[in-house]
């Protein structure tokens, strides 16, 4: 998939490069595009977003299958009983679990064989968390999946979202999940290196602390409901089949998240103004006009963020900005925007990776943020808890043959470090 990928892009690099010489063609000498070269350069763009579409639907499928064979392939080693993964204390490893999780899913064991096999689990001596809740009057009846089942999900979700895979992300315990972490803030600059002698005392830094805002890992829900027959009678085993579907399902959930939302119950989104995330001196409207950006408006943005995180940071534009940004030019006429021509390299702008997002806002009007420059990696941190649990609810769904899965996390995300953002704002009117 990774070839085929390779030359969709390929083509979609020949396409694009066709409609910057058309752009430049016209600019040279000194006029707009007629009517026939208007619509041949909508023709090459149009073209271009399909072939990248494709080609990012192929690496995504690539990346998730392969991330899946990993998972199922890892997560147990073939005729592990429960006692020989409960003597090293991984008792969700075994194989025996994963076929009780299986048998869960499909809720094949009648009522007496289910109980049981709960319970010779749960007396292990190191079933640690008690795994099937059955001591848990709370959370009596869910049940946490082998680990492999959630590693598939994860390494899914940061194979196929652009943010996800750019952003530091902490997988943690439900405990860690509601401590969680902290926004490194600073009371104030204090010099914590110096020069002295050979017995100087070591001035300490101490306005570090954690901001107003901490991680704390909010609750997440998602419900899927499968059909009796395909349960029992898929080629494909059921638990596979809701992993593949919860990680198709998540990816705009999340990535909406990290981008837009207001950081109430769940992440501060990299979108919105705060005094805990990115605040408004991060914002550059500077040079760029009221109907789209400018070649200098985005390099006032490159010169926002301090110099040291130019090498590690990336765009984030909405998918609509293409047209305009391919059309750009430097001072010395050559093209800013780079189409790339491998699977494993990014379109470039500015010499820096960029990322064209469907959920970035695409509507031009004044004041609007249409666009993100920094280190994403260090500049964003979010949370996701590792032991998700399930529950099962296969009476609600009788009268439709079909079977409930209610699977629940904690998860949480906010911008750290302020200097390493600029964020690209439409002039006011």
């Amino acid at each position: 998939m990774a070839s085929r990928a390779t030359e969709l892009l390929r083509e979609r690099a020949e396409l694009i490069t066709k409609a910057q010489e058309l752009h430049q063609r016209a600019e040279a000498e000194h006029r707009d595009l007629n009517t026939e070269e208007t619509a041949e350069f909508d023709r090459l763009m149009a073209a271009a977003e399909a072939l990248k579409t494709r080609a990012d639907r192929e690496l995504r499928i690539g990346a998730m299958s392969a991330g899946l064979e990993e998972a199922f392939d890892t997560i147990a080693e073939p005729g592990r009983t429960v006692e020989q993964a409960a003597d090293d204390g991984r008792p969700l490893e075994s194989t025996v679990y994963q076929q009780a999780f299986r048998d869960y899913l499909t809720a094949l064991d009648s009522v007496e064989a289910a109980d049981a096999k709960r319970q010779a689990i749960a007396a292990l001596p190191h079933a640690a968390s008690d795994p099937l809740r059955v001591n848990d009057p709370k959370r009596g009846g869910s049940l946490l999946p082998p680990p492999g089942f959630i590693d598939g999900i994860i390494k899914g979700l940061r194979a196929a979202l652009p943010i996800m895979g750019l952003i530091r992300l902490h997988r943690v315990s439900a405990q860690q999940a509601i401590v969680g972490t902290g926004r490194r803030k600073r009371i104030s600059r204090s010099k914590t290196w110096q020069l002295g002698s050979e017995l100087s005392e070591a001035i300490n830094d101490e306005s570090l602390r954690f901001g107003k805002r901490q991680l704390q890992g909010h609750p997440a829900t998602a419900g899927i409901a499968y059909s009796n027959d395909l349960a029992t009678a898929s080629v494909i085993p059921v638990d596979q089949i809701i992993e593949e579907e919860l990680t198709e399902e998540g990816e705009e959930f999340f990535e909406s998240l990290l981008i837009l939302h207001n950081g109430a119950g769940g992440p501060l989104g990299m979108l919105q103004p705060s005094e805990h995330g990115i605040p408004i001196s991060r914002d550059v409207s500077d040079e760029n006009e009221a109907a789209g950006v400018t070649y200098e408006g985005l390099v006032n943005a490159v010169f926002h963020v301090k110099p040291r995180y130019h090498r590690s940071s990336t765009w984030l534009f909405p998918t609509s900005t293409l047209k305009s940004l391919v059309k750009m030019r430097d001072d010395s006429g050559r093209p800013i925007w780079a189409p790339s021509i491998r699977d494993d390299e990014p379109d470039r702008l500015l010499g820096r990776p960029v990322v064209l997002h469907e959920l970035m806002p695409g509507v031009v009007a004044p004041g609007q943020y249409v666009g993100l420059f920094g280190d994403f990696y260090r500049g964003y941190e979010a949370l996701i808890a590792d032991d998700w649990t399930f529950q099962r609810l296969f009476e609600t769904g009788a009268r439709r043959n079909q079977v409930e899965v209610i699977a629940r996390t904690r998860i949480d995300g906010q911008p750290m470090l302020e200097d390493c953002w600029a964020r690209i704002q439409l002039p006011e009117a």
